[in-house]
């Protein structure tokens, strides 16, 4: 089973898909043992999380017009990839000039 099926069977059984699985790392398929996929679910939950993070805030939800059922997968992605960018981009450019030939 893909890792997003999983959390969509867990979702139904009421468990969150924001939270960590509580047997680690391996519940990620809703299979036992570690496999593959469960290694992609762990990087896409950790790396779609703070999107879902910022789309779980009602104000922001709302005004980006997202339902709730619609939270995650590419507009999570998105969003952290921005957040990264902008991260990235402060830094960068924040970084004082260096002067040639001054000691």
């Amino acid at each position: 089973m893909k890792w997003a099926e999983c959390a969509a069977l867990s979702e139904s059984l009421g468990h969150s898909r924001f939270l960590w699985p509580s047997g680690g790392i391996t519940e990620f398929n809703c299979e036992p043992g570690f496999t593959l996929s469960d290694l992609t679910g762990a990087i896409s939950w950790i790396w779609t999380y703070p999107g879902d993070f910022i789309l779980r805030v009602p104000s922001i939800a709302s005004f980006l017009e997202v339902p709730s059922a619609s939270i995650g997968g590419l507009l999570s992605s998105a969003i952290t990839f921005g957040l990264f960018a902008l991260i990235w981009f402060t830094v960068t450019l924040s970084k004082p000039p260096r002067l040639e030939g001054i000691d």
